[in-house]
């Protein structure tokens, strides 16, 4: 056997006893957000031309799942305002939609 794969082989063995824990956030502990921003790119007129479209995305933690799944796909009226030093986002749904019957 070369002396190269006896070298390879060694690391293989060693890196094979090694028991690698994934990190995992505890459930007690307060998970943060962040309120992102992507740019997205849309071509006209055959794409000679291309205008870009700021969308604004702010992810739900899962352990709120439960209490947005009434929410989910319905127009929702927002207001947003800032209170010192916090955003304040309140949504409900739109009256006597279409899509919210």
């Amino acid at each position: 056997m070369p002396e190269m794969w006896h070298t390879m082989l060694s690391h293989i063995f060693l890196l094979g006893d090694l028991e690698v824990t994934k990190m995992r956030h505890s459930t007690d502990v307060e998970r943060t957000v962040k309120i992102r921003r992507r740019i997205q790119k849309k071509r006209y007129l055959h794409g000679k031309s291309v205008y870009k479209v700021e969308k604004t995305v702010l992810t739900i933690p899962a352990r709120f799942r439960n209490m947005i799944k009434p929410f989910i796909d319905k127009e929702l009226e927002i207001d947003v305002r800032q209170e010192g030093g916090h955003l304040i986002i309140d949504a409900k749904p739109l009256e006597n939609t279409r899509e919210n019957v």
